[in-house]
C-alpha cells in the first residue's frame, strides 16, 4: 500500500517571501527548532489592515508519525486556555495532512538565551534577572492552577522551562512560550509516556527518573534558570547520563562556590528551589517569587520592566518593528489546500500586454500555410517527373528510429511540467554555534546531606530507567526574532 509520505506534494518548505498560507502571508524565516521551522508572516485585512504574526510550521519529516503532530496540535489546545500577559498567545491553527502550522503572537524582542549569551562579559543587572524569574513564575502559577469549564484542575505541567523558551521583549516585555510537551490531565482518555521530555541540565529530578511529575517540576526548572541567570554558569555541567544523574543526585556547586560575593539570602532560595526531594522545594512558583521579591526590597534592587527595557536599549539598541513588505513583483506560491501548491498569476497583469504575442502568432501560423501550399505543388511536379526510375529501382524505407526508455520519460508528451517554487527538498543552515553558550565546565561538588536521594540512578539505554530522548541544538536566528525558540544544548 503507498504511503501517505510517497503520496504527499511538495510542500511548504523554504518558503519564499510572499507565499501564502491560507490568509498569511510569508515574510521572511526566522529560524527552526527540534520539531518546526519558524517564519515571519503578515495577516492581512481589509482597509489595509496588517499585523505580524508568527508562523511556526512542523517539519515534513514529521509529519507522518502521529505522536508528533499529537504534540504538535496539544501545544494549540493547551495553550488555547492560556490568557496571561505572560504567556505567547497561540492566534490560530491550520494545516492538514501536508501541513500543519500554529500562527503566534509576534514578540518583538530576544529569547533570553540569546540574552545570556551577550551578558557573559557583562552580566544583567541582578535587578533585571529577577524581574524575568518573577514573570515567568507568574506565567506558571497562572497556568499550573487552571481548571477547566467543570472546575476541575488540568494539572499543566509546561516541562520545558528554559531560556530558550523565555521571550524577552524589548520593551521589557517577559513571555513564556512552547507547550508543546507541556502535561496537561485529560480527563476523556488516559496518557501513558515512556520517554523523556525537556532539556538535560533544566529538568527536575523526577523528570530525568521518569517519576510521576507535578507543577513543582517546573519549579527546580525556574530555579535552574534563575542560578545561571545569575552566576553565568549552569549548575548540572557535562552530558548525557553524566547530567541526568548530577540532577537526580542533586549533585552542583553552590552558587556562591562559583561567584564570589553572591547573595547569601539569594543562595538560600535557589538551594530550596533546586532541591532534590519535591517536597522540600517551594511548593508553588508564587512562593518562589514571594521571596525573590522580599530580597529584592531588602537589597534595594530596581525590578521595575522599565529598568530592564533600558538594559536591553543598551545592549541592544533600539530595533525597530519589522519591515513587513514584500517584493509584489514576484509571483508567490500559494498553498490552495493540502494536496495542491500553484504558482498564483498576478491578476493586475493586464491582458492587453497578450495581444502582440497572438498577432505575431497569427502572422507565423498564415506564413506557414503559404509555404507549405507552395512546396506541396513543387513536390507534386517532381514526383510525377521522376515515377518510372523509381518504379525500376525501388527502396524500403527507413525504419523508426529508435528511442530509449530513458530518453522517453524525458521527452515523452506525459511528462509533468515542472513548477517554479515546488520543492521536495530544502537545505537548512546547519546551527551557528556562536548562537549557543558552550557547557562551562564545573567542578563536581559533593550533594548537601539534605539532598542526598534514594531514587534510583539512571544507567543509559540498558539501565532501569529506560531511554532518553533530547533536543536537538537550535538554528541561527535573526537577532531582530525571538519567535518560539529553540531548545538549549
Amino acid at each position: 500500500m503507498e504511503s501517505v509520505s510517497a503520496r504527499r506534494p511538495a510542500t511548504a518548505r523554504g518558503l519564499q517571501p510572499g507565499a501564502w498560507l491560507d490568509q498569511y502571508r510569508v515574510v521572511r524565516r526566522i529560524g527552526s527548532g527540534g520539531m518546526a521551522e519558524l517564519y515571519l508572516a503578515r495577516l492581512e485585512g481589509r482597509g489595509g489592515f496588517v499585523k505580524p504574526v508568527a508562523l511556526k510550521l512542523m517539519h515534513t519529516h514529521l509529519l507522518d508519525d502521529p505522536a508528533f503532530v499529537e504534540m504538535f496540535l496539544r501545544e494549540a489546545r493547551i495553550a488555547a486556555r492560556l490568557s496571561h500577559p505572560n504567556i505567547v498567545q497561540v492566534l490560530d491553527v491550520g494545516g492538514g495532512q501536508a501541513d500543519n502550522y500554529l500562527a503566534l503572537e509576534y514578540v518583538h524582542g530576544l529569547d533570553f538565551r540569546q540574552v545570556l549569551v551577550g551578558a557573559r562579559e557583562d552580566p544583567l543587572p541582578l535587578g533585571c534577572v529577577i524581574r524575568i524569574v518573577l514573570d515567568v513564575g507568574a506565567a506558571l502559577h497562572y497556568a499550573h492552577g487552571l481548571r477547566d469549564v467543570d472546575g476541575r484542575p488540568l494539572s499543566i505541567v509546561h516541562r520545558d522551562v528554559s531560556p530558550g523558551n523565555i521571550l524577552v521583549a524589548y520593551d521589557g516585555a517577559i513571555k513564556l512560550t512552547d507547550f508543546g510537551v507541556a502535561r496537561v490531565a485529560e480527563h476523556t482518555q488516559a496518557t501513558v509516556t515512556t520517554s523523556l521530555k525537556g532539556k538535560l541540565g533544566y529538568m527536575s529530578p523526577e523528570q530525568c527518573a521518569q517519576e510521576p511529575i507535578d507543577h513543582r517540576s517546573d519549579v527546580f526548572s525556574l530555579g535552574v534558570v534563575l542560578y545561571e541567570a545569575t552566576t553565568m554558569r549552569r549548575p548540572f555541567a557535562g552530558e548525557g547520563i553524566a547530567v541526568l544523574n548530577a540532577v537526580i543526585d542533586g549533585n552542583y556547586p553552590p552558587p556562591e562556590t562559583v561567584s564570589p560575593g553572591y547573595p547569601a539570602q539569594l543562595s538560600s532560595i535557589v538551594a530550596r528551589a533546586l532541591a532534590a526531594e519535591a517536597s522540600q522545594r517551594y511548593g508553588s512558583a508564587a512562593e518562589l517569587a514571594a521571596d525573590l521579591e522580599a530580597f529584592a526590597t531588602a537589597a534595594g534592587l530596581d525590578t521595575r520592566p522599565a529598568a530592564l527595557a533600558a538594559e536591553l536599549a543598551r545592549r541592544f539598541g533600539s530595533p525597530g518593528l519589522p519591515d513587513l513588505s514584500v517584493d509584489e513583483s514576484v509571483q508567490p506560491l500559494r498553498i490552495v489546500d493540502e494536496a495542491t501548491t500553484v504558482l498564483a498569476r498576478d491578476p493586475a497583469t493586464p491582458k492587453s500586454r497578450l495581444l502582440p504575442a497572438l498577432a505575431l502568432g497569427v502572422v507565423i501560423v498564415v506564413t506557414g500555410l503559404v509555404g507549405w501550399g507552395l512546396g506541396r505543388s513543387s513536390s507534386v511536379e517532381a514526383e510525377t517527373s521522376e515515377a518510372p526510375a523509381a518504379a525500376a529501382a525501388q527502396v524500403d524505407p527507413p525504419g523508426p528510429a529508435a528511442v530509449s526508455a530513458e530518453d522517453a520519460d524525458e521527452t515523452g508528451a506525459d511528462a509533468p511540467t515542472p513548477v517554479e517554487g515546488d520543492a521536495t527538498h530544502v537545505e537548512i543552515a546547519p546551527p551557528d554555534p556562536a548562537v549557543v553558550p558552550p557547557p562551562d565546565p564545573i567542578p563536581a561538588a559533593k550533594p548537601a546531606a539534605s539532598t542526598k536521594r534514594r531514587r534510583g540512578r539512571t544507567q543509559g539505554s540498558g539501565g532501569r530507567r529506560g531511554s532518553t530522548k533530547t533536543s536537538t541544538t537550535p538554528a541561527k536566528v535573526d537577532p531582530r526574532d525571538a519567535m518560539l525558540p529553540r531548545p538549549s544544548p
